[in-house]
């Protein structure tokens, strides 16, 4: 009776299994048609999810073979964060983007305190400099708002590899600016993995947030691995064929993104496409179901079309049953005074400001005071 019972069990799990993939299929086959605007022929299709298939199934190994345990820790700022760091799960020979390196802000909370909070990942844009991250990280926990991990994405502050300050991925080579988007989201999956060992942390409410190109990367890990239940895609969208070649459309952008874009300018739109197709935000968007998702969108956005890179990318995800919500405002991709005006150029960046503050969380200030005033 027993063995009749678990051949049975293994014939529904083999076909629940079946199915699951099959599933899998079909949302590949729908993101790939949308990201390639209805112009993929059948067997290109099916000739790309097997691709698409094989990248995730590298990517999932890797990350299986991660060990959250082994991470070093010590206190920075006066035990206002702590700082730490980690193997990479991808190793290349002679990399400094071997190590991920990375910054923790938890609210002043007595050990004793049975306060959760939520616990985010937010992931930086094109820059070494992250000091505006982790200042609104600092701010959201002094205000109790949650628990928040940020870390270097490869290439950048002590993981770049060469001497100048912006390094691969955007030195003009494609293939290695995918090898630094495929290590961002595995570094990304295994960083949530550290976070969830986090005390205090609502494993409940794991959260993953960016502006830019950490918008992009949040974008695409909602559906390519969709662990955290809440995003926000800060100025950010899919399709990184449109994206990398943004400097197409006649506006021209600042700061290091000038910079990016000077160093891809051989790049082609289709060339970049047909190479990140299977690590696409739209590839995987219909494998993202049940989830919150924030976006904030320029819309003159002159790197992440409004129409086609956000709003149609915002559109699949509701209609697959995730609660999408849109906050818009005035101006390009980073507001400038000289086009808004100060006054409204000061609007935009506290729209900014207060719209990742909120993404968070509620400030737990009162409920952490009481409880701190009993135990100490």
């Amino acid at each position: 009776m027993n063995k009749i019972f678990f051949v049975a069990a293994v014939i529904v799990m083999l076909s629940l299994s079946k199915a699951y993939a099959n599933d899998v299929k079909s949302d590949l086959a729908l993101g790939l048609q949308a990201l390639y605007n209805n112009t993929l022929t059948e067997s290109q299709i099916q000739e790309k999810i097997v691709k698409t298939l094989e990248t995730k199934a590298k990517y999932n190994q890797l990350v299986a073979g991660f060990d959250p345990s082994k991470v070093t820790w010590k206190t920075g700022g006066g035990g206002a964060f702590q700082e730490f760091q980690f193997a990479s799960p991808i190793q290349i020979e002679g990399s400094k983007s071997n190590t991920v390196y990375g910054y923790l802000y938890t609210p002043n909370v007595s050990y004793d305190c049975n306060v959760k909070f939520p616990g985010t990942l937010l992931v930086h844009h094109v820059d070494d400099d992250i000091s505006a991250q982790r200042k609104m990280a600092l701010l959201a926990a002094q205000q109790s708002k949650g628990i928040i991990m940020i870390i270097y994405l490869p290439e950048y502050g002590p993981r770049k590899t060469g001497n100048d300050s912006k390094a691969s991925p955007f030195n003009g080579n494609l293939d290695d600016f995918k090898r630094g988007i495929f290590q961002s989201l595995v570094d990304l999956r295994v960083s949530y993995q550290v976070l969830k060992r986090v005390p205090k942390v609502d494993t409940n409410q794991m959260q993953i947030g960016g502006l830019s190109l950490g918008a992009a990367l949040t974008a695409t890990m909602a559906g390519y691995d969709p662990v955290f239940k809440y995003h926000l895609i800060g100025l950010g969208g899919g399709d990184y064929g449109a994206i990398m070649t943004s400097y197409n459309n006649g506006k021209e952008a600042g700061g290091a993104i000038k910079w990016a874009l000077q160093n891809v300018k051989s790049w082609k739109q289709e060339q970049v496409r047909e190479l990140l197709y299977d690590i696409d935000a739209f590839t995987w968007a219909h494998n993202a179901r049940n989830s919150k998702m924030l976006f904030l969108a320029a819309k003159d956005d002159e790197i992440f079309n409004y129409d086609n890179n956000v709003m149609k990318l915002a559109n699949i995800y509701q209609t697959n049953g995730n609660d999408v919500r849109v906050k818009t405002h005035a101006g390009e991709h980073v507001p400038d005074k000289d086009d808004l005006g100060i006054k409204t150029t000061i609007k935009v960046y506290w729209r900014v400001l207060t719209t990742i503050l909120d993404f968070l969380g509620d400030s737990k200030s009162a409920e952490v005071s009481a409880c701190n005033a009993q135990y100490n």
